[in-house]
């Protein structure tokens, strides 16, 4: 195929994609409840001015793709989770917040389950004063929302700061500066550890072996990670990919992308100058976590919203 015929390709099986997830969003979060997307990118990876350059159809087929609107001037990152966990624009029951220009809300009483993005800020290490600002107001917050039993999913930095709030260790894939490439970028093909092939896992219905796009240079060390966090998935790079709350649905982590489609996979290669791609991208390997772990967040995510209900009764 054409790479507009992948993109096409890519664009009709995110759209079947929205459609499954958007049937369990429906009928888990109800009406006067959301989810709270905690945005910590800044300004995000597709504002970068190098890809705010690519041909401006390509861009927009990346768009559609990733978001269900080919609109290139909306806001990406939150179009982007809305759309992978089954909202409609306008549906109310998806809240936004950005922490980086906008406080965090104190009042949690209508917040049902609470997305934590990935981002251009290091848990370990970090040195601009914004970043490690809200670093540090985003953890409060976090914290707070676990002290609600609250749903939480992380991804990425996301999923190394809820790790951090349980008292995990984040440190370097690569301990040595001197390397070249610190972390784990493109394509990964992550293995289910034991706890994930169990019967009720989030990772039930997925291979022993499923690809995810990844790019990150910290991780959480599973020799310094607490008791009451499970590893459910590992890749020959990190031992900690996914993790979960112990006998719990309160927390998932995800330390890739499983937000990220392969026609954004595509134009990263093209921006970081990668020559040789991978051949396993527009095979459809990319979304099969997605159409797994977001539902399994929103059904956790529904029962949390029917014992709030039921206790407000």
């Amino acid at each position: 195929l054409s790479l507009k015929e992948c993109y096409e390709k890519e664009i009709q099986r995110s759209k079947h994609l929205f459609e499954e997830v958007s049937l369990v969003a429906n009928q888990e979060i109800p009406e006067g409840s959301y989810i709270l997307f905690v945005d910590m990118t800044h300004p995000g990876f597709m504002k970068r001015p190098e890809v705010e350059a690519l041909d401006s159809d390509r861009l927009a087929k990346v768009y559609e793709a990733e978001t269900g609107s080919p609109d290139t001037t909306q806001d990406f990152q939150s179009a982007n989770i809305r759309y992978c966990f089954g909202f409609a624009p306008e549906d109310v029951r998806f809240k936004t917040v950005k922490p980086f220009f906008e406080s965090l809300p104190e009042d949690l009483s209508h917040c049902v389950g609470i997305i934590l993005s990935g981002s251009e800020a290091y848990i370990k290490d970090e040195t601009n004063e914004a970043r490690i600002e809200m670093t540090k107001n985003v953890f409060a917050f976090v914290r707070f929302a676990k002290q609600q039993q609250i749903p939480l999913f992380g991804i990425c930095f996301g999923s190394q700061l809820l790790g951090s709030v349980c008292n995990a260790s984040v440190d370097w894939i690569y301990e040595d500066e001197h390397v070249h490439d610190r972390g784990e970028s493109g394509l990964v093909l992550l293995y289910k550890t034991e706890a994930g092939k169990e019967k009720g896992s989030p990772l039930e219905h997925l291979p022993d072996a499923f690809y995810v796009h990844a790019n990150h240079q910290q991780e959480i060390k599973k020799d310094h990670m607490p008791e009451e966090l499970v590893v459910l998935a590992s890749s020959q790079t990190s031992q900690v990919q996914i993790v979960r709350l112990k006998d719990s649905e309160m927390i998932l982590a995800i330390q890739n992308h499983i937000e990220c489609g392969d026609t954004r996979a595509d134009i990263i290669d093209d921006v970081l100058g990668r020559e040789i791609r991978s051949e396993n991208l527009f095979q459809g390997h990319s979304s099969k976590a997605r159409r797994v772990l977001c539902p399994h967040f929103l059904r956790s995510v529904g029962v949390y919203a029917r014992g709030q209900n039921k206790h407000k009764k």
